[in-house]
């Protein structure tokens, strides 16, 4: 009787421990999935503030390539006033106007910069890390390289000096030439008109590879988030 009892006892033991077991286990599966939640929503919130920042500053380089392609047309007409030999007529003042657009452009790092200090780990996709290291890392430094050695450069070198030396400000507070013929004699002033048109063109060329890029990662992390939120 006696190892009866002890065998029932064993028995129901076990069962507990089988059951404290189970219950630990299930416990910490619902923490688990509780915690794989709360990662869930701070990687959905930092992809959407990523997405923010990448849209802004894909509207920044649309408006910039925009008034690159104004000023490169205005170039491009000035130009060929000067070279069939044209008068000035006041229809010339707003190419004037837009004869140089000068504007530095800085991509949004905000949440880029969060991300770096607190670790990259919170982005699962890793097509999303690599491709932020791409925008980020290599494109925008590209960009910036080329302003500080096409666009600030050319302006202070030769397009500063050209608006300082040849052009005064009209009732309208529009830089135009002193003396158009005079203006379109000088062959400095010529190749700094010249060297912008190709410039813009060139700028333009890189801001369009770079929307491209900016746009596909922006598709990305919508879907992503997408995929998340499932």
């Amino acid at each position: 009787m006696e190892t009866g009892k002890t065998g029932k006892y064993l028995k129901y033991a076990i069962g507990e421990v089988v059951l404290v077991v189970i219950g630990i286990l299930i416990a910490l599966s619902i923490n688990n999935w509780n915690e794989n939640k709360k990662l869930e929503k701070v990687e959905i919130k930092t992809l959407n503030e990523l997405k923010s920042d990448l849209v802004l500053s894909y509207n920044d380089i649309k408006d910039d390539s925009l008034a690159f392609s104004r000023s490169k047309r205005a170039n491009e007409l000035i130009i060929h006033h000067i070279e069939n030999k044209t008068p000035y007529h006041d229809s010339l003042n707003v190419h004037f106007r837009h004869l140089f657009h000068y504007a530095t452009f800085s991509i949004v790092r905000t949440t880029y910069n969060n991300i770096s200090q607190t670790g990259s780990n919170i982005i699962s996709n890793d097509s999303i890390r690599l491709k932020l290291s791409v925008i980020y890392d290599r494109w925008a430094n590209l960009y910036k390289e080329m302003e500080e050695r096409y666009l600030e450069l050319h302006y202070s070198q030769n397009i500063n000096p050209m608006i300082l030396k040849d052009l005064e400000l009209n009732d309208n507070n529009i830089s135009i030439p002193r003396d158009f013929e005079a203006f379109g004699n000088k062959n400095s002033n010529i190749q700094a008109l010249k060297f912008s048109v190709g410039m813009f063109e060139e700028f333009m060329d890189t801001q369009k590879a770079f929307m491209i890029q900016i746009q596909t990662l922006v598709e990305l992390i919508g879907e992503e988030i997408i995929r998340l939120e499932q």
